[in-house]
C-alpha cells in the first residue's frame, strides 16, 4: 500500500488529510491508515464536518468502519484491514494522537486495555466543526494560541 497519497477518490478522506495537516501532524500521522482512521473516528461525510461523531470507538470499530466505507483500504490495496492490525492502529495512530491531544481514551482505562476506546478531545471536536467554513483559518489560529 502507498505510504502517501496526494488525492483519494473519497472526498472526506482528502478533507480528513487536510485537517490532520492543519493540526500540524507530521507526514507519518497523515498516511492512508491515519487518514482513514480519522475519518472512521469522526464518521466523516464530505462537507459535513459540523456533524461529526464524538462517541468512543475501539480499534476494532475503526477497522470495521474503514473496511465497510473504504473497501480495499480506499482502493490502495487488494484487501482491507484485518483484525490483527488493531495493534498497528493503536501503536502508530492512536497513541501518537493521544500524545498530540487529538484523541482521548476512556477514563480509568490504560491505553492498552482491550476495553479501551477513543474519541476526539472536546477542543479538537469543536475545532473540526468549523472545517469548510469561512472561519476555519481563524479558528485553527485560535486553537494554536491555546494548544501546543
Amino acid at each position: 500500500m502507498k505510504q502517501n497519497v496526494d488525492h483519494y477518490e473519497y472526498p472526506e478522506l482528502n478533507e480528513a488529510k487536510a485537517i490532520l495537516i492543519a493540526l500540524g501532524m507530521p507526514e507519518i500521522l497523515y498516511n492512508p491508515r491515519c487518514v482513514m482512521a480519522f475519518a472512521s473516528i469522526t464518521e466523516a461525510v464530505a462537507g459535513k464536518w459540523n456533524k461529526i461523531n464524538e462517541g468512543y470507538k475501539g480499534t476494532h470499530d475503526m477497522i470495521t468502519y474503514i473496511n465497510e466505507h473504504y473497501p480495499n483500504k480506499a482502493g490502495l490495496d487488494s484487501s482491507g484491514y484485518s483484525e490483527n492490525s488493531r495493534e498497528t492502529f493503536r501503536k502508530y495512530t492512536v497513541y501518537p494522537w493521544i500524545e498530540a491531544g487529538i484523541l482521548e481514551g476512556r477514563p480509568g482505562l490504560s491505553t492498552n486495555d482491550k476495553n479501551n476506546a477513543y474519541r476526539l478531545t472536546s477542543h479538537v471536536a469543536a475545532l473540526i466543526r468549523h472545517y469548510g467554513n469561512e472561519d476555519w483559518d481563524e479558528e485553527i489560529e485560535t486553537y494554536f494560541t491555546t494548544h501546543k
